[in-house]
């Protein structure tokens, strides 16, 4: 169909062209002898020439050039996918990225309270361990005390009955009569037979 089109578009050229060389021809030959000729001459051989000249491109480089230009549309477009999907791509990794990152953050605030209760606890723990351990200190130093005191008391009860019993033992006999030791055993009997 384009075939048909060219041609008529090519008889067409030509017979314009011819048209006006036949209609020029008889003034340029006529003018011959003036010098006005040339420059009209020089016009319409341009005019020519540049409608040959688009012939000859539409003819034989229409055809390249539109072949060119598709391949090129082909090739940026191409060009224009790839740099969309290599962008959607980066913006896919970049979002990961992002909800990585916010991810490890909520990891990490939940790690940083989990230590501040662990630590919290173990302090508690450790001032209960404390008190407790300062209780039973202070009661076995409590206990210790009583016991040297007691112990203390009943080493200067010891003495003193020893030594009381020295003075008696010194004093009595010289001090009690016979009579004052009866009397002393009578008490004695009459209390052992109470108990």
């Amino acid at each position: 169909m384009s075939a048909p089109l060219n041609r008529k578009r090519f008889v067409r050229l030509l017979t314009f062209a011819t048209l006006c060389f036949w209609l020029l021809g008889p003034a340029v030959s006529g003018a011959a002898d003036s010098a006005a000729w040339r420059p009209t001459y020089d016009l319409v051989m341009r005019w020519l020439n540049f409608l040959i000249l688009v012939f000859i491109i539409v003819k034989f480089g229409r055809q390249p050039l539109l072949n060119f230009l598709k391949g090129k549309q082909e090739e940026i477009g191409a060009q224009i996918d790839r740099i969309e999907k290599e962008k959607e791509e980066l913006s896919a990794a970049a979002d990961a990225a992002r909800q990585q990152l916010e991810e490890s953050a909520q990891r990490l605030e939940a790690i940083k309270q989990r230590i501040i209760e662990r630590g919290e606890k173990r302090k508690r723990e450790i001032i209960t361990e404390a008190r407790q351990e300062g209780r039973h200190i202070m009661e076995s130093a409590r206990r210790k005390v009583e016991g040297t005191i007691l112990q203390a008391k009943n080493k200067v009860r010891k003495e003193m009955i020893d030594q009381a019993v020295n003075i008696a033992l010194e004093r009595l006999p010289a001090e009690i009569t016979a009579q004052d030791n009866e009397q002393l055993f009578e008490r004695f009997l009459v209390s052992a037979e109470s108990e």
